[in-house]
């Protein structure tokens, strides 16, 4: 191989390796994220919630996803035991799930907030440093598509674009 074959070669890798960590860390967000609706106490959604803080603050996770979208989601969010009332007297598990997801958003807001810094930045000098919607050139846009339904749909390892395999028509014994 010559060396620009090579280098050409590493920086696919690179590249491909790039995408499939963001890949991977849409993927365990996404899993703990389909958690939360099924929270019926507060203590099960601070446990979620925690566990979604905890994996955002390792390592390079916040800047591997789309922080946006994920903010939507926490603001959004609403589950059954949030419509109950709240005894007002004392601190309950209500008042830590509170805190908790305020503690989610603020760490989303201020990702949001320093792509969109850092997006305002690279364009005033023109480098245009950064694309995807204010995402870090190194970070690789997920590719998204809309679904049937109308949701979108994160495209990657697990969607298949082929055709659905053919209906076998039931027999009738007129036939």
């Amino acid at each position: 191989m010559t060396q620009k074959k090579w280098a050409a070669h590493k920086q696919d890798a690179a590249e491909l390796k790039t995408l499939f960590r963001a890949q991977a860390v849409a993927v365990k967000l996404q899993v703990l994220k389909e958690q939360l609706p099924g929270c019926v106490t507060a203590q099960q959604a601070v446990s979620v919630l925690e566990a979604i803080r905890v994996f955002l603050e390792t390592g390079d996770n916040l800047s591997q996803i789309e922080a946006g979208a994920m903010l939507r989601t926490v603001r959004n969010l609403r589950l059954p035991f949030e419509k109950l009332v709240r005894n007002v007297w004392q601190e309950g598990p209500e008042v830590v799930y509170d805190r908790s997801k305020a503690t989610v958003e603020k760490l989303l807001a201020r990702e949001v907030a320093r792509r969109k810094a850092l997006e305002k930045s690279s364009s005033a000098s023109g480098l245009g440093g950064t694309t995807n919607g204010g995402v870090p050139m190194d970070v690789p846009k997920l590719a998204m598509a809309k679904s049937k339904s109308g949701e979108s749909v994160r495209l990657g390892l697990l969607t298949f674009h082929g055709k659905p395999p053919e209906k076998a028509k039931a027999k009738s014994i007129f036939d």
